[in-house]
């Protein structure tokens, strides 16, 4: 691993959209700008403590839980994947990041590549791991959970912990690689009161939002590295050609023994093509 993980430290920032909790690494102060880094649909900044330590030789990091999860406030109409990208840039203005690198996460690469849309001036670069995108198309169990989120977030707070780690398992190309203390990570967040609500936020419109985001993706200036699992059953590496073809400037990575996780999965091969790619667009 390249960094060290002993100066991570959990802190706390105020602003009209109310409190957020992120994870801090001071990083490589002269190595460029910060980056922030988004999580999926119900992850926190949890899933990415393989990456921070590795990723502060490049800069600065900043590791939010998206609003509604771990320690930030929710937001009431929240707005979607849109309402997801303008809080975030308010979390990076409310810190005076100036233009960021962002690395995301499937629902949290959907708004990475709004943010990168709506400020470009914001933005350096992005790294997107399997990023939720106009030509990924859910099978029906992912269509009744965006449909449904104000009563799929319930029934997730009851889902039993091993049901649970059942669910999270098929994120992984191996599920035995699925440890307990991810697991519990992972089921942290669905403990929160009001899951619905929030979820129903995060996914509020999102076929429009899809559709308009298909419209505008050629206008997408910034320097995309895009990773993807070659086992990705959750957002499969069918829609990653069509999304790389649709971006002006981007590359396409596929992990061949990874799933829809791969900062979890395999933490080093993530890092260090996160950081040969940010490294050469220097």
């Amino acid at each position: 691993m390249i960094g060290d993980g002993s100066s991570m430290a959990e802190r706390a920032v105020r602003w009209n959209g109310g409190a957020a909790q992120f994870l801090h690494l001071p990083g490589n102060r002269s190595a460029g700008s910060a980056v922030v880094f988004l999580p999926g649909l119900l992850a926190t900044s949890f899933c990415w403590r393989h990456s921070l330590p590795a990723l502060s030789a490049l800069g600065a990091c900043y590791a939010p839980d998206f609003p509604g999860l771990g320690g930030s406030d929710a937001v009431a109409r929240l707005g979607g994947i849109a309402g997801l990208a303008s809080w975030a840039r308010g979390f990076a203005a409310a810190l005076r990041l100036g233009p960021v690198t962002v690395v995301a996460s499937s629902w949290g690469g959907a708004a990475a590549l709004r943010w990168a849309l709506d400020a470009p001036q914001e933005i350096r670069a992005l790294v997107l791991a399997a990023p939720a995108n106009p030509f990924f198309h859910p099978v029906w169990r992912q269509r009744v959970l965006l449909r449904s989120a104000w009563l799929a977030g319930p029934a997730l707070r009851r889902m039993p912990d091993r049901w649970h780690a059942q669910g999270l398992g098929a994120m992984f190309a191996d599920p035995r690689r699925l440890t307990p203390e991810a697991a519990a990570g992972y089921r942290r967040p669905l403990r929160r009161p009001g899951l619905g609500r929030i979820l129903a936020g995060y996914v509020a419109g999102w076929r429009a939002e899809m559709a308009a985001m298909a419209a505008r993706l050629a206008d997408l200036r910034a320097p995309t590295l895009l990773i993807w699992g070659a086992q990705d059953r959750i957002v499969p590496i069918a829609s990653a050609q069509p999304l790389q073809a649709a971006l002006r400037n981007a590359e396409l990575l596929a992990l061949p023994d990874a799933g829809h996780a791969p900062f979890e999965e395999q933490p080093e091969a993530f890092n260090a093509a996160v950081i040969r790619f940010l490294r050469s667009r220097a």
